[in-house]
């Protein structure tokens, strides 16, 4: 842990990643239909992260510059669109929070570093994977790639693991779960793991290592358990044939991993 961080860098930290945050909820809402995952309301007209302006889905009206103000826009509207008083998801303050602390914990824990800015890359991958799961059950290429690809190169420094482990867990992170999925098909004849859920795990390990891969699993199986009782306690009609995106699990499991071994609580490596 570097030397007393001051008050303010931190707070600029945290404000940076609220901003990021904000940008993270963009890709969430408008990437699956620019990749082509889900169709858009107007599909003839020009869609992208930049163009149109944000504006509410129910009413399309432009949102003011100050309600894009993270989480601060959210509390001046009430969670409401200022012009029909469609609720706004909290998927969007939420997002800007986590933006936020995938910023500073990092900071926190490793200063103004190369480490540092590296976990923040990974936190804001996971991020959007998780939630665009959640939304669309769809765990896209274009950020699955990104998060295998720059896993490889952090650790070619390497920041976390030996490159040589990296590349390990990238395939064996893969094939396992293909292998997993391939056997779930052609017993039961339907999809349990799809190829987005095994390149986000050759993504996981391809950062944290071959070692930490069984915990990943482990410890997201645990958490869609925990995710499946919640559902069931809101009444929900949950079976054994229910699709339930695995990307959340997988996220909140390898962050908390990535978090562990950066403040040396790392137990898969002693």
């Amino acid at each position: 842990m570097p030397e007393i961080l001051s008050i303010s860098a931190c707070l600029l930290v945290f404000l940076l990643g609220l901003i990021i945050g904000s940008f993270l909820n963009v890709v969430i809402h408008r990437g699956p239909a620019i990749w082509g995952l889900v169709k858009t309301a107007a599909p003839d007209k020009p869609y992208s992260l930049a163009h149109p302006r944000s504006h509410c889905p129910a009413c399309q009206q432009q949102i003011k510059v100050i309600h894009l103000i993270p989480i601060v826009g959210f509390i001046l509207l009430r969670g409401r669109c200022s012009a029909c008083g469609q609720h706004i998801p909290w998927r969007y303050p939420v997002v800007e929070v986590l933006g936020g602390a995938s910023a500073l914990v990092p900071y926190f824990i490793y200063g103004p570093s190369l480490t540092a800015l590296a976990i923040f890359c990974f936190f804001c991958l996971v991020i959007s994977l998780a939630f665009i799961d959640q939304q669309t059950s769809f765990l896209p290429d274009a950020l699955t790639l990104p998060l295998i690809i720059t896993g490889m190169g952090a650790n070619a420094v390497p920041l976390f693991v030996p490159l040589q482990d990296a590349l390990i867990a990238a395939a064996a992170g893969f094939i396992s779960f293909w292998l997993i999925g391939e056997v779930f098909y052609r017993l039961r004849g339907y999809d349990g793991l799809g190829l987005g859920d095994a390149k986000m795990l050759a993504g996981l390990g391809a950062w944290l290592g071959w070692i930490a891969l069984p915990f990943i699993v482990l410890l997201a199986s645990l958490t869609g358990l925990i995710f499946i009782a919640l559902s069931k306690l809101r009444g929900q009609d949950v079976g054994l044939e229910t699709g339930l995106p695995f990307g959340p699990s997988l996220a909140i499991a390898a962050a908390t991993l990535m978090i562990l071994q950066a403040t040396g609580l790392d137990f898969w490596n002693i």
